[in-house]
């Protein structure tokens, strides 16, 4: 894109630059008839050609209403004190979103305007159309309005149908851009700080529309110097790839954000990508008072990368109908380690609602979540809302997050945990004002309200224990959690919760937490009526009573049988709180396995066939035999089944 540049300067015309002493110039449409009388007014190829007076300092151009065809570059070097400004008010253009104003200054062929080492710059009420080119086949390309100022102004602006770059800022410092429209560009506005860039900058846009463009505002940061990036009331619409990319190895800078509305875009609405190895300055990136809505690729995405230390704070943001894989109205994955924390993420009175997973493509549907964390572990969510979303409402991968006031999660549906998801490592801390509602979610497969998926530690060959999933930071004797009318597809285990090891787990504050009503003491269920409301993966199998109740107090059972002979008997396996759950049983005789799927966290009647499996068993004409019946893969708990075989009678 430089090179590109570079090679263009050369053939620019160069235009010197005299004292104007604050005259005023007009430039008409290529029609001379519309200037006033004694009044010095040219149209704009001929001040680009230097026949008419050349640009000069301390002037103002006030260009006519009309087309203007532009069909020769402009080179203004080291102006200063110059304003361009159209005659006319701004009306509407070629889309509801666009404002445009009755001058219009139309491109011919490869043609850049372009105001370099400028300051004090204003344009204003100017219309710029098809101006900037991409090359086929390179990243290069010829861009419309190209500036490198200090103190330049931009307002009523309107840029339109630009192949490449409408607008491209290149080291500018104390930048406003304001009530602007842009349409149909490729980039509507690329910031470009390079690490030499010579001083600190604000740059400012406020209240401008942007529409069906592919990239919007795409922000590079390089530079050494300190940034302060502000957006204000912009709107986006229909971006066809991206509507804000910012990419950035630098440390130093913050951007905030407010009142963004964006709209159908077709890909991610906000897109930061952090790789500094600085740590001169912790970034901060806000978003508040914001409407995200109808994106095709996420909302918002952010990886945080190398060093730095930094902030991002969402605030009384809606983010709804957002499609997405791993989460899509907001990611966030760091390469946080351990204990390291290099991002703190602050989310606050926002609403995530009926966001859900694009369709057809192929990933694994555990992982298809609204609010995705990967490997960030130092989370606050206060005051926040989740609801109708279609995959888990937060999924947390190596994630800890802090839960502040009342959270509400609502209506969500997902493969595993239709609110939360836990898996590897993840774990909330409930801080003591924290409560969390859990109210008709469903999951496909288990975990209606919240599923955790915890890696064990083993202490005897018969004892598990992990983490808990919940930590406090509070009392211990309040109610944290509400749950009602959470489900999972019939007879899957966990209508309300799975996994998570809430009868036996470990507290952070090096606590065994060996009380199972713990949980349930700061739990509250309401309509969650069910044999598996809190559950898990199967730790123990037991036998059924007539009535399908469990009997786990009794450890054999007793048959008489022949061989090839088909015994009945009904069992079920159990999870944590003694709740039902689903898996395999192996029924072993010497060393033959059936194994038996339990499908629903019921008692199932098991069809078994004996069948002798040595000669003791096949040749004695009576002698007992001993089924082990236990969890498979497991070495819990096992149950004996004893057949008593009688020999068939042999007839003549």
């Amino acid at each position: 894109m430089e090179l590109c540049l570079s090679l263009q300067w050369l053939f620019l015309l160069s235009i010197a630059l005299s004292l104007g002493n604050g005259e005023v110039f007009y430039v008409h449409p290529n029609n001379s008839s519309q200037c006033l009388n004694d009044t010095p007014c040219y149209g704009i190829n001929e001040y680009a050609d230097g026949i008419a007076n050349a640009f000069m300092n301390d002037t103002i151009y006030y260009f006519l209403p009309g087309v203007h065809n532009l069909n020769r570059s402009i080179n203004i070097k080291w102006g200063s004190n110059l304003t361009f400004q159209g005659k006319g008010m701004m009306m509407e253009g070629p889309h509801t979103t666009v404002m445009e104003s009755p001058v219009v200054i139309q491109c011919v062929s490869y043609v850049t305007a372009t105001f370099s080492n400028c300051d004090n710059l204003s344009l204003s009420y100017l219309t710029i159309e098809n101006c900037g080119y991409d090359v086929a086949g390179s990243e290069n390309g010829y861009p419309g309005l190209v500036i490198n100022a200090s103190s330049a102004n931009l307002s009523y602006m309107s840029l339109q149908e630009s192949q490449w770059i409408a607008l491209w800022f290149i080291d500018v410092s104390d930048i406003t851009v304001y009530h602007s429209s842009f349409y149909r560009n490729g980039y509507s506005i690329d910031v470009l700080y390079n690490y030499d860039s010579p001083s600190q900058s604000l740059l400012k846009i406020n209240e401008c529309n942007f529409t069906e463009s592919f990239f919007e505002l795409f922000l590079t940061l390089y530079q050494n110097v300190y940034v302060d990036i502000r957006l204000t009331a912009i709107h986006l619409y229909d971006s066809s790839y991206e509507g804000i990319y910012l990419f950035s190895t630098s440390s130093l800078f913050d951007i905030q954000i407010d009142r963004l509305v964006s709209i159908g875009c077709a890909g991610t609405v906000f897109y930061l990508r952090q790789n500094s190895t600085s740590v001169i300055h912790s970034p901060s990136i806000s978003i508040t008072d914001s409407v995200i809505s109808q994106s095709s690729s996420r909302a918002l995405l952010l990886f945080w990368y190398g060093s730095a230390v930094g902030t991002f704070h969402l605030n009384s943001t809606r983010l709804d109908n957002n499609l997405g894989t791993i989460g899509s109205a907001l990611y966030i994955a760091t390469d946080e380690l351990f204990d390291k924390k290099k991002l703190l993420v602050l989310l606050y009175n926002s609403t995530f609602d009926s966001n859900g997973v694009i369709p057809n493509v192929a990933i694994k549907q555990s992982l298809a979540v609204t609010l995705g964390l990967l490997n960030s572990r130092n989370i606050n969510i206060s005051n926040c809302t989740f609801s109708n979303n279609r995959g888990s409402a937060l999924g947390l991968v190596n994630a800890m997050v802090t839960f502040f006031g009342d959270n509400y999660f609502n209506n969500n549906t997902g493969r595993k945990g239709g609110a939360i998801n836990f898996i590897i490592t993840s774990y909330i801390y409930l801080s003591p004002d924290a409560y969390l509602s859990f109210i008709n979610n469903h999951a496909e497969v288990r975990g209606g309200a919240i599923n955790i998926d915890q890696p064990a530690v083993y202490f005897t060959h018969d004892t598990s224990v992990t983490l808990c999933f919940f930590q406090f930071l509070g009392a211990k004797n309040k109610t944290y959690f509400y749950f009602a009318r959470n489900t999972v597809t019939t007879g899957l285990a966990g209508t309300a919760i799975y996994g998570g090891a809430v009868d036996s787990c470990l507290l952070a504050d090096g606590g065994l937490y060996l009380e199972p009503y713990l949980f349930l003491n700061v739990s509250k269920f309401v309509n969650q009526s069910n044999n598996s409301v809190v559950s898990s993966d199967p730790l123990n199998v037991c036998f059924c009573n007539d009535d399908n109740t469990t009997n786990c107090s009794m450890s054999t059972i007793d048959f008489s049988a022949f061989p090839g002979q088909i015994i009945n008997f009904t069992m079920a396996l159990i999870g944590q709180l003694d709740n039902l759950t689903t898996g395999t049983i192996d029924i072993i005789n010497n060393d033959s396995v059936f194994s038996h799927t339990i499908a629903t966290a019921n008692c199932e009647l098991i069809n078994y066939k004996f069948e002798p499996q040595d000669v003791t068993q096949t040749c004695a004409v009576q002698t007992n035999v001993t089924l082990s019946v236990t969890v498979q893969n497991s070495i819990s708990f096992n149950k004996t089944v004893n057949i008593s075989k009688n020999q068939l009678a042999v007839t003549f």
